[in-house]
């Protein structure tokens, strides 16, 4: 197991997460079964999580040391989505690599999950591969609920080595599902099946630098700025 190291001002909190030994590998043989799943919850929302909420953003920071373009590394992956007991319904963002249908270096995919089914993905290729040392990537993911469906996509993008990301079609996906709103969200969801599947030692760091929660309305209903590190 790996501990996901959460800083709050001086605070410190642990949380739990799965190793990512073998990730590359299960990938391509599903992303849902190798990132894991929610098996448990009532569907009450988990304790300080705001009730009616109909959008949940998470702000991701990547810090890369030393990429290696002929191997293909380091290669990130982003797990995300309400992932809720009954559908199971997540999103997976991967970076530097894609995995449907087959394997493929570079660029990024955001694929969607039912469960272990596929439901949808989405290639953004550009320009190809990470190659710049020492860069810092910036992304929001987002997950909302409207329309009986479940939209989950990647936005506001900032990279030397892929350019600006996010915010189009390529990286935006749903699935229908009727539900009001995101009561029940897991905000430790995304920590806990995110990670670097290939080349670690060539990523300085990863975390989730931020989480909001909105009502229907538009308003903010909560924020949390606490820094969870999901490697370093």
């Amino acid at each position: 197991m790996i501990d996901t190291v959460c800083r709050a001002g001086a605070g410190l909190r642990l949380v739990r997460t799965s190793a990512f030994g073998a990730m590359a590998v299960l990938l391509a043989l599903s992303p849902a079964l190798a990132l894991g799943q929610v098996t448990s919850g009532s569907g009450d929302p988990p304790a300080g999580v705001p009730t009616g909420v109909v959008r949940v953003e998470e702000d991701w920071e990547i810090v890369v040391k030393d990429p290696s373009p002929a191997t293909d590394s380091p290669q990130i992956t982003i797990v995300f989505g309400p992932a809720d007991p009954e559908s199971k319904t997540h999103a997976v963002f991967e970076l530097n690599h894609s995995t449907q249908p087959s394997y493929l270096k570079g660029g990024m995919q955001l694929q969607v999950w039912w469960g272990e089914s596929l439901v949808d993905y989405r290639n953004q290729h550009h320009p190809s591969d990470l190659y710049i040392p020492n860069e810092t990537i910036t992304f929001t993911t987002a997950t909302s609920t409207g329309n009986n469906k479940i939209t989950m996509e990647v936005l506001k993008g900032e990279s030397q080595s892929f350019g600006a990301f996010g915010g189009e079609t390529y990286l935006r996906a749903a699935v229908q599902l009727n539900r009001a709103n995101l009561d029940g969200f897991d905000p430790d969801y995304s920590l806990r099946h995110s990670g670097c599947g290939w080349g670690k030692n060539r990523l300085q760091k990863l975390s989730r630098k931020s989480i909001r929660y909105y009502y229907a309305d538009g308003k903010l209903a909560k924020q949390d700025d606490t820094e969870c590190v999901i490697h370093q």
